[in-house]
């Protein structure tokens, strides 16, 4: 016959497996959870970081594009601002190149003019334009970046400019 000490530790030991199991379940548990949120996380990280690069290339883009300098706008374009149109070969605004769609837009503003030199032959003046550029990765994700372009045009003495700003 058994004695009544070794039926005691077969139920401790169930016990102890039993808590033992609990805990471990618990914890694989809180595991799988924090790992799921950090790939949502990392996913969500990635999606910005292709919007990002959508719209720096994009400016990379606008910035290079040979015919910049006649998009630009003058003092007397509505809104100060004219709308850039990517073109078809853009590698930063068509789906066939890169996985998934992404998409840009850029829009060039006047900013202001301030003079440089002037002299009793010609008025050098600095013009400032803002080129803003925002960008959709094809999951719907968003950014944009801007950049300041500097153009040094001279005119006659005399030529009055007229006196709007965008900013």
């Amino acid at each position: 016959m058994k004695s009544p000490r070794r039926r005691a530790r077969r139920g401790f030991t169930l016990l102890t497996l039993i808590t033992l199991l609990a805990v471990g379940a618990v914890a694989a548990t809180i595991l799988i959870v924090e790992l799921s949120s950090e790939r949502d996380i990392l996913l969500v990280q990635r999606q910005r970081e292709e919007a990002r690069e959508a719209a720096e290339g994009g400016l990379m883009e606008v910035l290079n594009a040979q015919g910049l300098s006649y998009m630009l706008p003058e003092a007397d374009t509505p809104n100060l601002e004219v709308q850039y149109t990517p073109p078809a070969q853009s590698v930063f605004d068509n789906p066939t190149v890169y996985r998934g769609s992404r998409s840009y837009d850029a829009t060039i503003r006047l900013v202001r003019m301030a003079p440089m030199l002037e002299s009793s032959h010609s008025v050098v003046r600095a013009v400032l334009f803002e080129v803003a550029v925002d960008a959709e990765a094809g999951d719907g994700t968003t950014a944009g970046v801007e950049a300041e372009v500097y153009r040094v045009v001279s005119s006659q003495s005399g030529m009055i400019q007229p006196r709007v700003h965008g900013r």
